[in-house]
């Protein structure tokens, strides 16, 4: 947990632990000063069991950031839900909600609702649930993907479609290097392939007038009149991933109300000005505040998986014509409703090609309830490893190497030890020194 508030270091309760701390991100900084506080989580009036908690947690008093917060957003910190292996300043340091449920003996599990928002909808909000899951939140059932690592909330991507056309990029190309869904983050971002893929097929299956090439970039807003909007014109895009049981899949959709965002101080007075929410990154696929909207999202610590569902204050009614922001199930590869990881990848080729021209192939024979682990193998990405035998003939080779400038280095060392020793018995001046024999 970090706050940037100046009452902090006034605090009676505060403590400040006098070690220094320094958080970069892929855009931003910030830094300050490691101590500890009371935090204090309140219930809601009328509700029993709701029961007030003190706990003292980690905090990171900040002093000064870069880039970080957007400007005029009056935020004054930034709360910290990951896992304590990714901890600053180092992964010893327990962060705040392990300290809650370390403390209050609560589920080791929060939510996140998050309501539809933007001209059509109006308005914007949310809520977080610490402790467990408020059915009523959301609007049908939860669609449970694994957590493949426990660090960030990284999960596996299956595939992407853009206007329900798949992209036909390899699934390792959207977990390149890693997948993590993460609500500080704005947009959706994706790597920089699959980012290339989305713009050229927005571009291809659109009929909205052409916009240059700095929107794209999100650094040129488009505008409209208030209430001209064509959002029919933009197509929907969606992500699969494979359910924690079972060989299906299912799809989270975002609508270009979601990854197209008002920007409320542009533009003149009658007009909606938008920015294309979607970037490319160097850092892997990040499923933002973007594609989370509308959407009621589980993060299961104890079970190391992540939930799904439709959120109790979106609203579907204004774009009937585009697809639930959840839904399933759906075969185990989107893009042919014959194949699962029990049948051979001949079947595949009898559906439609994809945007790419291609088609991939569908997983190998698993048993069932394996595309889970079926797609963290063959979908998530992994970093090259050396065999450990391997590795040993490389070290043994490059001893031998050394070996071999060590002992022509050794014999001239004594040669020219030898020679200074003969040097200066048979003629021992002071006008030749050590030092200048060993330059000529």
């Amino acid at each position: 947990m970090n706050a940037t508030h100046p009452s902090l270091f006034r605090s009676h309760t505060y403590e400040g632990g006098g070690r220094r701390v320094f958080v970069p991100y892929t855009q931003g900084s910030w830094e300050g000063e490691l101590g500890s506080e009371f935090v204090s989580l309140g219930g809601e009036d009328g509700k029993e069991g709701k029961e007030e908690a003190n706990v003292r947690v980690n905090v990171a008093a900040i002093t000064r950031s870069n880039g970080f917060f957007i400007n005029g957003s009056n935020w004054e910190g930034i709360l910290g839900l990951a896992f304590g292996s990714i901890a600053r300043p180092d992964p010893g340091l327990e962060p705040w909600f392990d300290s809650f449920v370390r403390q209050t003996h609560a589920p080791d599990i929060f939510s996140l609702q998050f309501c539809s928002q933007g001209e059509a909808v109006g308005g914007e909000g949310g809520t977080m649930t610490l402790g467990g899951i408020e059915e009523e939140l959301g609007a049908g059932p939860i669609w449970y993907t694994p957590l493949r690592r426990a660090w960030y909330y990284e999960v596996v991507v299956l595939g992407m479609e853009v206007g329900g056309r798949d992209l036909g990029l390899d699934c390792k190309e959207y977990n390149y290097d890693k997948t993590i869904v993460d609500s500080g983050t704005t947009n959706l971002r994706l790597p920089h392939r699959v980012f290339s893929a989305v713009v050229s097929a927005i571009r291809q299956s659109s009929t909205a007038e052409r916009f240059p090439a700095g929107f794209w970039q999100g650094e040129q807003l488009v505008c409209w009149r208030k209430g001209g909007t064509p959002w029919h014109r933009f197509p929907p895009l969606a992500l699969y991933l494979p359910h924690e049981s079972g060989n299906y899949s299912f799809r989270i959709s975002i609508r270009p109300t979601q990854y197209l965002r008002m920007v409320q101080e542009a533009g003149s007075e009658g007009d909606y000005c938008y920015k294309f929410a979607v970037s490319s990154s160097g850092s892997g696929l990040v499923l933002g505040a973007v594609a989370m909207e509308g959407l009621y999202v589980v993060f299961d610590r104890k079970l190391r998986r992540l939930g799904f569902s439709a959120s109790a204050c979106g609203d579907d009614a204004h774009f009937p014509q585009t697809p639930l922001p959840i839904s399933g199930p759906h075969p185990a590869l989107p893009w042919s409703s014959s194949v699962s990881p029990t049948t051979s990848s001949s079947s595949l080729f009898s559906s439609p090609p994809p945007l790419g021209g291609h088609a991939p192939l569908s997983p190998p024979s698993a048993p069932l309830g394996g595309l889970a682990a079926w797609a963290a193998s063959e979908c998530a990405y992994h970093a090259p490893r050396i065999h450990d035998g391997a590795l040993l003939r490389v070290a043994y080779a490059m001893a031998a190497v050394c070996g071999l400038f060590v002992v022509p280095v050794c014999a001239l060392t004594l040669q020219a030890h030898c020679g200074r020793r003969t040097r200066v018995t048979a003629r021992p001046t002071p006008a030749l020194s050590d030092s200048t024999a060993l330059l000529k």
